[in-house]
């Protein structure tokens, strides 16, 4: 079988076992159900048709509605085919056990039944963040089904309401307005961070596109509306914030003042973030070297700042005749949620050169994957 590649484990899955247990002194026998792993990293996908994962069949004359997937993850001993998974709520019991590499890890495929409803170890509480509802199982129909494990997905949200752009529409063209990186901030190795706010949201981000979800369409959330957002999240930016504008021109890490950030607060702890700033540059002088990323600033439950860091990405080199020439540049960065504090974080796309360079911020893709 193929080998197991960590990098794809982005999910949190739960193992346990269903047992019957003999009272040795009365015989009577009672069902049990026992924890075999918790938390385990794996990669999850829906398979089967005729959507991904979902299908129906009829079982003793009732229709009964089946979800299936396909979890990858860490090898462990044990594993037995009377176990089963529980993911984002559901029980999904297995079916075929694949072992990847020697004992490197496991493919394993596993269906949740709307007639199969869980019991949990005493304590233990399966439900999440998506608001699935396990013990509702046997009332549900597979449309909702459906539904409810597609609330688990991530989102994605978009807007040209950087504060320097002040021409130009979001997303229907690559029109800029200038910003000059200056040989003072050169010298000072200083990050231009590029804000955002509600005036220039509002004149760059019109939906020039059909509007799918009219009902939850909100402009003012950036290009789409908020009509593809992550289950319960409502907002990826902050358009108002002023709570970490200032400039620091003297610390170790150097950079400008701006307005507004990403906003990660209704994310959850294990989501990957990822970013893509979208702008041109037009080097003022040849053989300059850009580099692009994130001021990121960790907060405590009080909003104190705790850790504050660049996390930059591959540098881009503008060598012999570019100079005063525009290019336009998609560059992608990515930030995972390991705490609360990551939550409560504030965040912005930011550039540095070594050399005087123009820069015209135009959009930026923020996608929540789970």
């Amino acid at each position: 079988m193929g080998k197991l590649q960590l990098g794809k484990l982005q999910h949190k899955i739960n193992f346990y076992r269903d047992a019957v247990v003999i009272d040795a002194n009365t015989g009577e026998q009672t069902d049990e159900v026992q924890t075999i792993k918790l938390n385990r990293w794996a990669s999850i996908k829906y398979i089967g048709s005729p959507s991904a994962g979902s299908s129906e069949e009829e079982i003793n004359e009732q229709r009964t509605g089946k979800i299936k997937i396909e979890a990858v993850c860490r090898f462990f001993s044990g594993l037995k085919f009377e176990d089963w998974i529980e993911y984002e709520g559901g029980r999904f019991r297995i079916y075929s056990i694949q072992t990847l590499g020697r004992n490197e890890g496991y493919s394993l495929r596993a269906e949740l039944r709307d007639d199969d409803t869980p019991a949990l170890p005493t304590g233990a509480i399966m439900s999440d963040a998506s608001g699935f509802t396990p013990t509702a199982l046997a009332d549900l129909s597979i449309d909702t089904l459906n539904t409810q494990l597609q609330g688990a997905d991530g989102g994605y949200e978009f807007t040209g309401g950087f504060t320097d752009r002040t021409t130009g529409q979001s997303g229907a063209n690559d029109l800029g307005s200038n910003v000059q990186y200056t040989q003072a901030m050169v010298n000072l190795e200083q990050w231009y961070r590029f804000g955002i706010d509600t005036t220039q949201q509002a004149a760059n981000d019109s939906a020039y596109f059909p509007i799918t979800e009219p009902s939850v369409f909100d402009q003012t959330k950036g290009l789409f509306g908020g009509q593809h957002m992550p289950a319960e999240v409502t907002d990826l930016f902050d358009f108002t914030d002023t709570s970490d504008s200032a400039a620091d021109t003297t610390s170790a890490l150097k950079y400008t003042a701006a307005n507004g950030s990403y906003d990660l607060t209704q994310c959850r702890v294990g989501d990957l973030i990822k970013f893509r700033f979208s702008f041109n540059a037009v080097p003022q002088v040849a053989n300059s070297t850009l580099e692009v990323g994130l001021i990121f600033a960790t907060r405590d439950a009080d909003d104190n700042v705790t850790f504050r860091f660049e996390l930059p990405t591959q540098p881009i080199f503008y060598g012999t005749g570019t100079q005063g020439v525009s290019y336009l540049n998609r560059v992608e960065m990515s930030a995972y949620v390991a705490s609360s504090e990551d939550l409560n974080a504030r965040c912005l796309p930011a550039i540095r050169c070594n050399n005087e360079i123009l820069i015209q911020p135009l959009t930026t893709l923020i996608s929540v994957i789970r």
